[in-house]
């Protein structure tokens, strides 16, 4: 009777321990089977930890780790996610990082789904030979050992990066002032030296570019919208002398039999006008003044070799001339045949 007394009260011992036990895990900080109004309080229920809330956390909450300021209406929006490790299947790795809503600023609020911000930097110094000092707000890197070696690359679609920006959902009003991009970079230091996004290695681009154009209708419109029919386009509003819209420059070739080209147009000729390199200067209201070309060539060169202003060559088995020159005012109704094969050809 005396050991069964004994085991019966170690049980009763065991049960009260373990009672209290999870009360204790349960809320953290409170005396009591309820959160106070505390919000130093810690409250912990189901693996999840919440710091500053002063109600209940969800039964099934699987945050990690939440911190929350404000009511429970606006807290409940915020919150704080650490660390998730996946291992197991065909996925493994780790992910970190937090969700969360700032209201600081105008307006009815503003939505961040992830923020960093690094402040009052006053001071980088590296002071070691390869070494590098950074100041970042937001930082993501991806670190990768060959993952598609053994991938089935002929189905499924594959992104590495080591950040991505993904814009979804449907918009069909745009703000007048601002802008809607799956990334958006703004350099508010505007200074010789800064950038607003700047890339070491190649970039790619699925569809037209603009500089200085919010609409480019060419593949790479600078300065202008362009036109759908014109892979590059570039426009210069500038009306001071040496002003162009479009610049080649090339360093001089390095051997005799060297061809260096500034500018080339290259077209596979065939029915109808084809143009390796077109140039027109016209204006729809006449003046008296200036002068207007529609090719301009000048070759100088500081020795007694050969130079030319502007050279044609005449290839290919069909009637034609190296050089055409025609008066379309004296001679309107030139049909433009040649007639045979020319250096020059004039009418």
């Amino acid at each position: 009777m005396k050991t069964s007394m004994h085991y019966l009260g170690f049980c009763l011992l065991f049960f009260c321990c373990t009672f209290t036990a999870q009360a204790q895990d349960e809320w953290l900080g409170s005396t009591t089977n309820a959160p106070s109004s505390n919000i130093n309080d810690l409250i912990y229920r189901n693996g999840g930890l919440r710091i500053g809330h002063n109600t209940a956390p969800p039964a099934n909450t699987t945050r990690t780790l939440s911190i929350h300021s404000g009511t429970v209406s606006y807290g409940a929006r915020s919150s704080v996610y650490g660390k998730s490790a996946v291992s197991g299947g065909t996925a493994v790795g780790e992910s970190e990082g937090f969700v969360g809503l700032n209201t600081s600023w105008y307006a009815a609020g503003t939505v961040r789904g992830m923020a960093g911000y690094a402040k009052n930097v006053t001071s980088l110094d590296v002071g070691v030979a390869g070494k590098t000092s950074s100041a970042f707000g937001g930082f993501f890197s991806t670190q990768i050992d060959d993952p598609l070696a053994s991938a089935n690359l002929a189905s499924g679609r594959y992104y590495i990066a080591g950040t991505m920006g993904d814009l979804s959902g449907t918009i069909t009003t745009y703000p007048t002032d601002g802008v809607v991009a799956a990334v958006f970079g703004r350099d508010n230091i505007l200074g010789s030296g800064t950038w607003g996004g700047y890339f070491q290695g190649r970039g790619y681009f699925s569809q037209n570019v603009g500089i200085a154009s919010t609409n480019p209708l060419s593949t790479l419109s600078v300065n202008g919208d362009g036109d759908s029919r014109w892979s590059i386009y570039g426009h210069t509003t500038s009306q001071t002398s040496g002003a162009a819209g479009i610049v080649g420059q090339a360093d001089q070739p390095t051997g005799f039999a060297d061809h260096v080209r500034a500018v080339q147009g290259t077209i596979e000729s065939g029915y109808g006008y084809t143009y390796g390199v077109s140039g027109g200067a016209t204006s729809t209201t006449p003046s008296n003044a200036g002068r207007a070309y529609g090719v301009y060539g000048v070759a100088g060169n500081a020795t007694s070799n050969y130079n030319y202003g502007v050279f044609g060559r005449l290839f290919g088995q069909n009637n034609g001339t190296a050089i055409l020159g025609h008066d379309h005012i004296s001679h309107p109704g030139w049909n433009g045949n040649t007639q045979g094969n020319w250096a020059g050809y004039f009418v």
